[in-house]
């Protein structure tokens, strides 16, 4: 084990799907250093390995304190619970003690969500906010929330999970959110529409539909609508001060203007005009900061 010398910075990772992103990271948020590799396609511990002897590199020439590392990866008792798709068989895997005995300081490791909310609560949309809620709109759909400047987990570890819900749709329950508002659901929902046009990617429907094109804005609208009553739930709930709409199709303009412009019929009325709905400040960077915030709180001594 290589110790590196303790002070008041501290290294992020977030461990993605197609790539890893390092950082060495200020108390301030200011980023120090950078650095980038594929994620390794090798067995999990193997993969673990050539991350941390990466991270140890880029923080060997900084006054590093703590380690935070994020993955999309449900966090039990420092180990991974459940692991997605894009770090599958990662299972068991002791990560925070292996990057602990690698680097030499503590470590942490948590979902990459939650890091992605961490991260605009601490410098990006929700920043100077104690209670905030921020919606991530790709691929997917998840949220995250900061409740009294403390990030709510639940009892699981998948609070937030608002992909999986589901409105009626006559006298049974209709598709779920991530299948109606998802990048990839806007996409089939256009094609299926109009199965003779050629929309690429979501994009290409969304540019569709800013020129009038049916299947495309029938798609598109039945999305907002769909994200609109999901954000509704949400501040009916829990009444955040910020909303932030994070992911590809979230912080898209039409996604937050409609969002704004249909909350208060979506929500208790009292709670719709103090809330504000902001696109994400720090898009594909949210979970690095997330993860330097985690590791600056095991830093400071408080539990993450």
């Amino acid at each position: 084990m290589m110790s590196l010398r303790t002070g008041s910075a501290v290294l992020a990772v977030d461990i993605g799907g197609t790539k890893v992103a390092l950082a060495v990271v200020s108390e301030d948020g200011s980023i120090l250093a950078r650095d980038q590799l594929p994620t390794p396609r090798l067995p999990p511990a193997d993969a673990a390995s050539e991350i941390l002897d990466r991270a140890r590199a880029l923080a060997s020439s900084h006054a590093v304190a703590a380690c935070g590392l994020v993955l999309p990866a449900v966090v039990s008792e420092r180990r991974i619970a459940w692991a997605a798709e894009s770090v599958a068989g990662w299972e068991g895997l002791p990560l925070a003690d292996l990057a602990t005995q690698t680097l030499g300081v503590p470590s942490y490791i948590e979902f990459d969500g939650y890091a992605a909310t961490l991260g605009e609560f601490w410098q990006g949309g929700g920043r100077g906010h104690r209670d905030v809620a921020i919606v991530i709109i790709g691929t997917g759909i998840g949220a995250g929330i900061v409740h009294d400047e403390r990030l709510y987990r639940g009892v699981t570890g998948v609070a937030g999970g608002i992909g999986w819900m589901r409105f009626p749709t006559g006298d049974t329950l209709g598709p779920r959110l991530e299948e109606v508002a998802s990048g990839p659901a806007i996409l089939t929902a256009a094609t299926a529409m109009d199965p003779a046009a050629s929309y690429p990617d979501t994009q290409a429907v969304f540019v569709a539909s800013s020129r009038g094109d049916p299947a495309a804005e029938g798609a598109v609208r039945r999305a907002m609508l769909a994200l609109t009553a999901a954000v509704g739930a949400i501040v009916a709930l829990l009444a955040p001060e910020v909303v932030v709409l994070g992911g590809s199709v979230g912080v898209r303009d039409e996604t937050v203007e409609a969002v704004r412009a249909g909350l208060a019929d979506a929500t208790q009325p009292f709670a719709a005009p103090a809330v504000r709905i902001e696109p994400s400040e720090l898009g594909p960077l949210s979970s690095l900061y997330g993860a330097a915030y985690l590791a600056l709180q095991l830093m400071h001594g408080k539990e993450p």
